[in-house]
């Protein structure tokens, strides 16, 4: 994917013998076509999950969300956009947020779900003039938590400079404040924010997966991000539950999936193991500088690549470039399938 490299593995059936899972799997749900077995079976678990109580942003949510954002291709998203409006378009960062008597406006999960679709639907009618399956904005939000316990969302989307003949700045001021319908003119003002995403951070799927699932700091027990993920008292929908934490429309994921030996496998664990050491590494000097500690041996340990039956995922800000380098290590390290005195050439 464009910002991440995954490892998977699945139990396979003794030589000869039948396999026995897609038999299984068929017998459990129909499956889609088109779909994957993996992807149907991730696709079930979601369904699950919305249709349970959900109380926390669990680790497992919060890793679909950083893998979700790195398998977009973001540059391949804006030049779909600039085709289907005509007008050039950008990355922008977008926080929505509620006025001072947050529980009159947003008193339980189901109307700031029912606020945001308004929004998304007002921001496809204004871009193509019409609500039909061509009418897409690549879109992914996320729900957090103020201080105050007021509801807010941060959204990853990309638009042109206007909607309508308006500034983008200035329609998502207007149309939230209408959504909501707050009727408050500092929430007019100050209920919404704007930030564009330039030059490299544009292309960086890693930088937009921490902008959106946060990092919980080696220094701290609570980063700044995760106390937004306190719940406020008594706010529940009628379920108990407080619904989904994020979500994505019009979004188009990018996969190559390439199969692997064991033996190889096994390799490319060491080299991502290393790549994560190294990122430990970059953050460390940059916290030494700011007076922090250094990495203990639980910072360098990359426990979602350990074992040779597990597999794992890094987010990283150029998947492409790291397969391609990892294509290369795996050629010169096979050496045994290659004939002595015959130059080899790089993949």
């Amino acid at each position: 994917s464009p910002g991440k490299l995954r490892l998977r593995t699945f139990g396979l059936p003794n030589a000869g013998a039948a396999d026995p899972f897609p038999a299984l799997i068929e017998q459990a749900f129909e499956v889609q076509e088109g779909v994957s077995v993996a992807e149907q079976l991730e696709l079930e678990l979601d369904e699950l999950e919305a249709s349970g109580v959900v109380l926390e942003f669990s680790a497992r949510s919060r890793r679909r969300l950083r893998e979700a954002v790195a398998e977009v291709d973001w540059s391949d998203a804006v030049l779909s956009m600039q085709q289907a409006t005509g007008k050039p378009c950008r990355l922008v960062f977008v926080m929505l947020s509620y006025p001072g008597n947050w529980r009159r406006w947003a008193p339980n999960p189901e109307a700031t779900q029912n606020h945001l679709d308004r929004l998304y639907k007002r921001l496809a009618r204004g871009l193509f003039g019409k609500l039909d399956g061509s009418a897409k904005v690549p879109w992914i939000w996320k729900r957090e938590f103020q201080r105050r316990g007021a509801p807010h969302f941060h959204l990853v989307t990309v638009v042109p400079d206007d909607v309508g003949g308006e500034r983008f700045r200035d329609w998502v001021a207007r149309s939230w404040f209408e959504v909501v319908g707050s009727d408050d003119r500092r929430h007019r003002r100050a209920g919404t924010r704007v930030d564009r995403v330039i030059g490299f951070q544009a292309a960086d799927p890693m930088r937009i997966a921490s902008y959106l699932a946060g990092y919980l700091g080696p220094d701290e027990k609570l980063s700044d991000k995760e106390a937004q993920h306190v719940l406020p008292y008594g706010w529940r929908s009628e379920t108990g539950g407080v619904g989904r934490w994020w979500g994505e429309r019009g979004t188009t994921r990018v996969r190559v999936e390439v199969r692997i030996t064991r033996a190889q496998m096994i390799e490319v664990q060491r080299y991502l193991r290393a790549v994560h050491r190294s990122k430990v590494r970059a953050r460390e000097a940059t916290r030494l500088a700011a007076g922090g500690r250094r990495a203990t041996r639980r910072d360098l340990r990359a426990r979602w690549l350990t074992g040779t039956e597990t597999g794992g995922a890094l987010i990283v800000g150029d998947g492409p470039a790291l397969a391609v380098g990892l294509a290369r290590a795996l050629a010169l390290a096979d050496a045994e399938s290659w004939p002595k005195g015959i130059p080899r050439g790089l993949p």
